[in-house]
């Protein structure tokens, strides 16, 4: 679980870089971004590495916990309303979905030139997706 979270965390810093990095104010702040996630006993450990991650990179991390009940109605509504938040947690059986229909960004190329992100230290299950 570790190393997911640790993914997450990391794919949503290239995001936020990449956002920056854009000059496209068009598509809103670049100094915060939103990350939702399910489990409430993550945001602790969560908002820790984020914090740091903010003083490092002077980006605030809003971390919002949706219930489970609700997580994947609301992430569908704002998928079909253009209204998702910045990074968010995605379950691999949904992620295939958001993926055919363009809602996720590609980080391929972030990631490959990072010098921080090493692919081989997550789970090949997720990092094949």
């Amino acid at each position: 679980m570790k190393r997911i979270v640790a993914l997450v965390l990391a794919l949503a810093m290239l995001f936020a870089l990449a956002a920056c990095g854009s000059g496209d104010s068009s598509s809103g702040s670049t100094d915060e971004i939103t990350v939702n996630i399910w489990d409430n006993n993550q945001l602790e450990g969560l908002q820790t590495i984020a914090d740091e991650w903010t003083e490092q990179s002077g980006i605030k991390v809003n971390i919002q916990v949706i219930d489970w009940d609700n997580y994947w109605t609301l992430l569908e509504a704002g998928a079909s309303g253009g209204e998702m938040p910045d990074v968010f947690w995605m379950h691999s059986n949904n992620a295939q979905l958001y993926m055919e229909n363009d809602q996720l960004l590609n980080l391929n190329d972030y990631i490959a030139s990072s010098d921080t992100v090493k692919m081989e230290n997550y789970y090949e299950g997720i990092t094949s997706l």
